[in-house]
Order: C-alpha cells, then sequence, then structure tokens
C-alpha cells in the first residue's frame, strides 16, 4: 500500500474497508444484487515474497507491506459486529479456471433468484481466475444489514489501534536509501511506531563463486571485509541501523552481518528460535546438526560436517557434508 494509506491508519486510527464495487476486475461487478452496496472488504496478502506484489502495486518503488494476523484481523471483525450489527467472514479466496468461475457465479445467481442469501451473496467474493492466484489472498468482509430510507455508505472505516495491528513494516526492495530512511524516521518519530522496519531483501544475494582449483566457498562479495566493519544488519528486528560485524579467527563466522538482536532473541528479549533470510524463507535450528525450513520440510547435514575460515570473511566445508530431506 501507499506510504499515505499507513500514515492515514495511524493518524485516524481507522481501517478502511472498499466496496468491491469499486474495485478493477469485472468479475468482481458479474453479480450485482439488492445487497452490493451493503457489501465491504480488504485485501490481504498469505504471501511473504512476491515479486508480482511489488510491481503491480508499488509501480513507483515507495509501496510499503504492512504484517498482521488473522487473529487481529477477527478482533477488527468483531467491532464491526458490536459497532454496525453487520456480518463480518475472513476467509481464503480460491482459485479456478473462468470457465469454473463463470459456471459458479451462474449458480449462486440462480440460487439468490430463488431465495435471497446475503451469506451466499458474499460467497462470489471469494472465488477469482486462476490468472490472479499470485495475490494468494484472504479477503475481509463486511456486509451491513439494510435500513429502510438509510442510504449505505460508500465506505466502512472501522476503529482500531494501529499499533496492536500492525507487527511490522516492509519498504519495497527497490525503493532508493534516502526514501527509506526518511520514511523510517517519520514512522518512528512522528507516528511512534516501534515494531521491525525494513527493506524487504527480495533483491538481495550472496555470490558463489567456484575456484578452479578449490573446493566451492560461498562468499558474500558486497560484505567481503577486514575483521572487524559497520555493516547495515540484515534482519529484520533492528530495522535499518547499521551495526558492528566482527569476524572472528576462532569461531563461526556469519556470512552476512546480522546483529545479535536479528540473530538471537526478538524485541522483548526472549530467546528467538527462527530467523528469516532474505525475506524468503525461515530456518529453524532444531538440534546441533539439524535446520528446518519453517512449513516446507527438514534439511540433515549428515555425519559430522566441519567448517573452516578462509580468508577471514568465507567459510567452507572441509568434508563435503551430504545432505538430505528428512520427512
Amino acid at each position: 500500500m501507499p506510504l499515505r494509506h499507513v500514515v492515514d491508519l495511524f493518524e485516524t486510527r481507522e481501517l478502511h474497508f472498499a466496496s468491491p464495487e469499486s474495485w478493477d476486475d469485472p468479475y468482481e461487478k458479474v453479480l450485482r444484487h439488492k445487497g452490493s452496496s451493503l457489501a465491504f472488504a480488504q485485501c490481504w496478502c498469505t504471501r511473504a515474497v512476491s515479486d508480482a506484489m511489488w510491481r503491480i502495486y508499488s509501480s513507483d518503488r515507495t509501496a510499503i507491506r504492512i504484517r498482521s494476523t488473522r487473529s487481529k484481523l477477527l478482533v477488527v471483525g468483531a467491532r464491526i459486529k458490536a459497532t454496525y450489527n453487520a456480518t463480518f467472514r475472513l476467509d481464503e479466496v480460491v482459485y479456478k479456471q473462468a470457465r469454473e468461475v463463470d459456471e459458479g457465479l451462474a449458480t449462486i445467481a440462480a440460487e439468490l433468484k430463488q431465495t435471497f442469501s446475503m451469506n451466499r451473496a458474499v460467497d462470489a467474493l471469494y472465488v477469482k481466475r486462476d490468472a490472479f492466484d499470485y495475490e494468494a489472498e484472504v479477503r475481509a468482509v463486511a456486509f451491513l444489514q439494510p435500513k429502510k430510507g438509510v442510504q449505505p455508505p460508500q465506505h466502512l472505516r472501522v476503529r482500531i489501534d494501529p499499533h496492536s495491528l500492525v507487527d511490522s513494516i516492509l519498504f519495497d526492495p527497490r525503493a532508493e536509501a534516502t526514501y527509506i530512511r526518511m520514511a523510517t524516521y517519520f514512522l518512528r518519530k512522528s507516528l511512534n511506531f516501534e515494531g521491525p522496519v525494513s527493506r524487504s531483501a527480495l533483491y538481495r544475494a550472496a555470490r558463489i563463486d567456484i575456484p578452479d582449483d578449490a573446493e566451492p566457498i560461498l562468499q558474500a562479495d558486497a560484505y567481503r571485509r577486514r575483521s572487524s566493519q559497520t555493516l547495515p544488519c540484515l534482519g529484520e528486528i533492528c530495522g535499518s541501523r547499521s551495526v558492528e560485524v566482527r569476524i572472528e579467527d576462532s569461531g563461526g563466522v556469519p556470512v552476512l552481518p546480522l546483529c545479535d538482536g536479528c540473530l538471537c532473541s526478538h524485541p522483548s528479549g526472549r530467546p528467538r528460535s527462527e530467523i528469516q533470510l532474505f525475506d524468503q524463507s525461515k530456518i529453524q535450528f532444531v538440534d546441533k546438526s539439524k535446520v528446518q525450513l519453517v512449513d516446507q520440510s527438514e534439511v540433515q547435514l549428515l555425519g559430522k560436517p566441519k567448517l573452516q575460515l578462509v580468508h577471514q570473511s568465507f567459510v567452507q566445508f572441509i568434508n563435503k557434508p551430504q545432505v538430505q530431506l528428512v520427512d
């Protein structure tokens, strides 16, 4: 979303629900009925990393992603029910081929002609053509009860606590550093946001060089430095501040700089068992010999793999450990 919408969210302490009739996709407007003007919706994406979403919704490279949870949106739904005497639904969108979408909408329309039900009518908002499946969408939909002689509003604004709703803020991976510093300062000082603020590392990656006469060495070329250097932390806990990353001769060496806060703990200081790399996947430490790709699969290093320090900032495996996927 644009930065101005985030500012509006924090300054007004209101969450905006739009009428589906204002959306671009014509399929959202095919099914019109007497309750069309009573439905208001908000769309969320379940995919943490999506190049398509950044390119579509951040054409000027300045958009922001806010993160929240289903449970917090359900709290918003409870407030909508109490305030507006409305019905609230939070559900995932199902993506189908266009022919199946047409057939489904025709079935819903036939049923509504027989007996109108707003619950059934809202089902049409939870099916989309598979051309949009990159959105991995969850929709929060509120539909009001009709009141005789009262025109429904054009949009719905719900009172919320933005500091409770928003867990973290992420900038477009293509955003300029100056813009990020300026916007982060505003978020911290003017809006008093205390959660993690960072830039998506979608386009940031280490390079793997394979020398002709040596075993493969993983090197982070942009971060090859002397034994001690102040570098920007790549974690999501501390935000965009820089930290001193020390490369020790005697211990394990991070290939990419992560401060102690991002590597070891949450902002509250509690032990942290998972870290996020490049805003793409999470690695969870299972025991001394295993790491787990969260919600995907487990990777195990077999035997007793050994690491050695190469030229201060490189780490390589000495004994070529095997890797297997653990069921």
